[in-house]
């Protein structure tokens, strides 16, 4: 079984068998056979940093409270899911410091502007495979954007980031 967490019911991705196979051959060839028999928890949607003004500070997240958190919620995969960017150095530092119990995969949460004033969030994670194409796919999305305020439409998230395998 896997049990798969997220606030949001707008996820996007090539659509869900796309998804579900990356997922799929991602987990078989890290977890061995084993691994893959037991339950595992996956977290989608997980913020470290404090982008904007209504983040607060508790989601500045030192890398000692990140594995301390995973351990404790027995998280095997765990999306780094930030507001309007993605932090590569954080990442790598994260994903080093928790990859003897769990994988990171990278991930940023997007406001799209819908239909002229409709807001929403979307998740997008990338295969982790893509992570450098990723992280400069997301810079270029957000270069000389007040992080804060931006929004972007869904036309340019797939334009930027349909190549990074999400």
């Amino acid at each position: 079984q896997i049990y798969l967490r997220s606030n949001y019911s707008h996820i996007y991705c090539n659509g869900v068998e796309h998804f579900v196979s990356i997922c799929y051959n991602y987990i078989n060839r890290i977890f061995s056979a084993d691994q893959r028999r037991l339950t595992m928890k996956i977290d989608l949607h997980c913020h470290t940093k404090s982008i904007k003004k209504g983040d607060g500070s508790g989601r500045n997240v030192s890398l000692a409270l990140f594995q301390q958190k995973v351990m404790d919620a027995d998280v095997k995969i765990v999306a780094i899911t930030n507001h309007n960017s993605f932090d590569l150095e954080q990442f790598e530092k994260f994903q080093k410091g928790v990859k003897d119990f769990c994988l990171v995969w990278p991930g940023v949460e997007i406001d799209i502007l819908q239909s002229g004033s409709h807001r929403w969030h979307l998740i997008v994670v990338a295969n982790p495979d893509n992570v450098e194409q990723f992280a400069k796919r997301c810079d270029l999305l957000f270069q000389g954007k007040d992080l804060e305020t931006c929004t972007v439409t869904i036309q340019e998230v797939y334009h930027s980031l349909n190549n990074c395998d999400v």
